[in-house]
């Protein structure tokens, strides 16, 4: 019994979901070494829509191919840290030229709901929410600009950023447990 076409989108669609969020909060580590009978096992589907997920998080540069051995989760460097912000750089300031122009008055409310947010510094739950509400303040600046294409590159910088800001919440709080000196980001 094969599954349909719209079965099979789906459980790709739903393991892409689980698979980035959890790549992207870093509860699947950098580094981390993927394996499609693994996941399928864990997520409860069959290796093709793993491998389908898969594949798209490569395409996006969240996970490598390692040849004969399955996938990995790739590591964030401190040049990749740099890129981004040359990138956001770059684009923020056309895509918020161009929203000052293109904005609607629900997205300019909006904008200034999310620009109020703040956190209560040593409170986790408020700076994961904070951090959430900055990425979607981004998001709607770059959706705002009208222009689809730039929207879409800030939105995949800007999960490249929260993941490396995930990853060093990670390694902050490992060395503050452990007492430890702060560890050396890879180049």
């Amino acid at each position: 019994h094969q599954p349909s076409d719209s079965a099979r989108q789906s459980a790709t669609a739903r393991v892409y979901a689980v698979l980035k969020h959890e790549i992207l909060s870093c509860q699947i580590a950098p580094g981390t070494a993927l394996y499609e009978g693994r996941l399928a096992e864990r997520l409860q589907v069959s290796k093709t829509p793993i491998r389908e997920a898969l594949g798209m998080l490569v395409h996006e540069g969240f996970v490598e191919v390692m040849p004969r051995q399955g996938y990995r989760v790739t590591d964030i460097t401190l040049a990749d840290v740099h890129e981004v912000f040359q990138m956001r750089m770059l684009l923020e300031p056309a895509a918020a030229e161009l929203a000052a122009e293109r904005a609607t008055a629900a997205q300019l409310k909006r904008l200034q709901g999310l620009a109020e947010e703040s956190y209560v510094y040593g409170e986790l739950p408020t700076y994961e929410e904070f951090v959430v509400k900055n990425r979607e303040f981004h998001v709607l600046l770059a959706e705002a600009s009208g222009n689809g294409r730039l929207a879409a590159m800030l939105r995949n910088l800007l999960e490249e950023q929260v993941r490396a800001v995930r990853q060093g919440d990670r390694e902050r709080r490992r060395c503050e447990a452990d007492d430890l000196p702060e560890r050396k980001v890879p180049r």
